[in-house]
């Protein structure tokens, strides 16, 4: 005896996949979170820096800028114009006094000619007063700078520059007349320290942490070098800008900015705190922590029914079963008795209906018994059926040698000679050395045409009494043959969900909906397998008639109906479908045995179906509207026979 495998209870395997599905959603959650979420949080802090420092960029230039407008103000002024060429004292007066630099929000002031050459140039110092600086006067004008000499009236520069007194915010436009079209006679250049007031001011406006420094290349780049720069959503200028994302609490941003010049002249860093990394991070664990919890209450909640609905009921019908094989039978009151409507409950109640079935099959088997005896007689007629086919065999082996021999091809040749001289006949039997042989060749091949006519009548003969014989066998045995009705109480929508149910992965795969109209009633008396068979048989042949559409997807329809006569009830069951559909003239014959409307068809399921239908007491009808209008096939059965007994 072989030995036994050990058992591994389905308990123990449902727990382990429960852990393996739980530890998976965990492991799942996380691998998103690191994979997708954080990465998402952490390149939105990098777009947010790169904005803050393009806010912090931007902001410096529009406070140069506003120095080049003024200057333009200033420099397309007729007096400005008038004090370049003449220097009249009533104009520094009026104008050029500590209170006008004071209201403008400038620290320095330069008015030169075109030359370089300085009209005038004060600084206001920390008293306010204004004063003479030689050192800053002349770094504003160095022609390098670019501040002064403008070709054009409407000429202005703005930016940063780098000066002994430190780093300054310049602007400066051409001097011209008021109508902006009188020869440019010089340059007006106002400055104003960017040191730490200026920059926390531009700070507050922007809100951004923000501080500068002035350039240090190698700095710089090594440090461009170890944060690689990613492309700014924000405007931060042509210069290479990145990130430091060195401290987990503070995004450390740094972008290089150009003198008016062209050079880099100071390095501008903005600082935000990580808050949406740290938020990610704490979702990251929050959700860690949740993912864990969910698993668990998942794993319980799922046991719960998986116990209580699966694995506690299979138990009890592996036990039953168990102890049926064991006693070698079952009482009736060794039931199961489980009324739930899933699955198992089904599975149970045929268990219980096959344990029923045994105790009637052990009446039956002396009846069967009985019937053994048949057997014999069958053999006996299979015996005596294979005597009357190697007649059979041998008679159309004998007419096929007599096919293969025929002389008609000699008889073709004859033909053609006397059509080749249709016109002188007569001459050519007559005169032709091969014509004189002609006629007793004729007659010589009529002889052999005979001797095959009559060689072939007598094997055809042979064979319609051979086939006579088996057909009289046949008849003689059909009443011991012919199949026995097995008739059982059920509900048909049962029968029509076992029968969906086997093709079911079909349907799915092609996208075939179902649509079902199921007339309720009482359980009938009905041949199940045979009603089965028919049924599977319509649905297979609905779904090919669909898929040849190519459409991709379609619909079936099954139908219950319940009918009443006065010879009793009946059942109707109705597939349709929105398939290829059957033409009128092929209606009258679609269930002719070898007939098929299917490319690669072999016209045997439609025909058996209906042979099936006819052995239940019913018939099976095809109805269709026409080509690519779909078809509808009806299996119609009486459904108050009983069995007898």
């Amino acid at each position: 005896m072989a030995a036994r495998l050990p058992v591994l209870s389905l308990r123990w395997r449902a727990i382990g996949f429960l852990l393996v599905v739980s530890a998976t959603f965990v492991a799942g959650s996380h691998l998103l979170q690191r994979a997708i979420v954080q990465p998402e949080f952490a390149a939105l802090e990098s777009r947010q820096a790169d904005a803050d420092l393009a806010r912090a960029v931007e902001a410096i230039g529009r406070e140069s800028q506003v120095l080049a407008n003024t200057a333009q103000d200033y420099g397309a002024w007729d007096d400005t114009y008038r004090f370049v060429a003449d220097e009249n004292a009533e104009y520094v007066e009026s104008n050029l006094v500590p209170e006008t630099l004071a209201n403008l929000g400038v620290d320095a002031m330069v008015i030169a000619r075109s030359d370089g050459e300085v009209v005038w140039g004060r600084r206001l110092d920390d008293s306010g007063e204004l004063v003479p600086d030689a050192e800053l006067i002349a770094a504003l004008v160095a022609r390098a700078n670019g501040l002064v000499g403008h070709a054009a009236a409407t000429s202005k520069v703005h930016g940063v520059l780098a000066t002994p007194a430190g780093l300054l915010l310049v602007g400066s436009a051409a001097i011209t007349n008021s109508a902006q079209d009188a020869p440019v006679r010089g340059s007006v250049v106002f400055a104003r320290p960017l040191d730490a007031d200026e920059v926390a001011a531009i700070g507050e406006r922007t809100r951004v942490a923000l501080s500068i420094s002035p350039f240090d290349a190698p700095r710089a780049s090594a440090a461009s070098a170890d944060h690689a720069g990613s492309t700014p959503h924000g405007d931060v200028g042509d210069e290479r800008h990145w990130h430091d994302p060195s401290s987990a609490a503070v995004l450390r941003s740094f972008a290089p900015l150009n003198d008016v010049n062209g050079k880099p002249a100071l390095l501008v860093k903005t600082e935000m705190q990580r808050e949406p990394t740290q938020r990610a991070a704490a979702a990251a664990r929050l959700s860690m922590l949740c993912g864990v919890a969910g698993g668990l209450v998942m794993m319980l909640v799922m046991w719960w029914a998986l116990a209580r609905w699966l694995v506690r009921p299979l138990e009890r019908v592996t036990a039953h079963a168990g102890r049926v094989g064991a006693e070698g039978g079952a009482s009736a009151s060794e039931r199961l008795g489980l009324t739930t409507r899933d699955e198992i409950g089904i599975l149970a109640r045929e268990f219980d209906a096959m344990v029923e079935r045994l105790e009637r099959s052990r009446a039956e088997l002396i009846a069967v018994a009985h019937q053994a005896g048949r057997a014999e007689v069958a053999s006996a007629v299979l015996h005596d059926v294979g005597n009357v086919l190697n007649s059979v065999a041998v008679a159309a082996s004998v007419a096929n040698e007599t096919l293969a021999r025929s002389e008609v091809g000699s008889l073709r040749r004859a033909t053609d000679l006397l059509e080749q001289h249709a016109g002188d006949v007569a001459a050519y039997l007559s005169q032709d050395a091969q014509g004189r042989h002609l006629v007793p060749f004729l007659a010589e091949l009529a002889t052999q045409l005979e001797s095959e006519q009559h060689t072939l009548s007598r094997e055809l003969k042979t064979l319609s009494a051979a086939v006579e014989h088996i057909a009289a066998l046949v008849r003689a045995q059909n009443q011991n043959s012919s199949p026995q009705a097995v008739l059982e109480q059920l509900d048909p929508s049962v029968l029509i969900e076992q029968a969906l149910q086997l093709c079911a992965q079909s349907f799915e795969r092609h996208a075939i909906s179902v649509q079902r109209q199921i007339e309720s009633g009482p359980p009938v008396w009905l041949d199940r397998h045979r009603a089965l068979q028919v049924l599977g048989n319509l649905l297979r042949n609905a779904d090919h008639a669909i898929r040849e559409t190519r459409r991709g997807s379609g619909t079936l329809r099954i139908a219950l109906r319940r009918t009443r006569e006065e010879a009793g009830g009946w059942i109707e069951l109705a597939v349709g479908d929105d398939g290829i559909g059957i033409a009128q003239s092929e209606l009258a014959r679609i269930f002719a045995r070898g007939y098929s409307t299917r490319e690669g068809g072999q016209g045997i399921g439609l025909h058996y179906a209906a042979n099936l239908a006819r052995e239940m007491g019913g018939e099976l009808r095809a109805e269709s509207a026409g080509p690519g209008r779909g078809a509808c096939f009806t299996l119609r059965i009486p459904a108050q026979q009983r069995t007898s007994g």
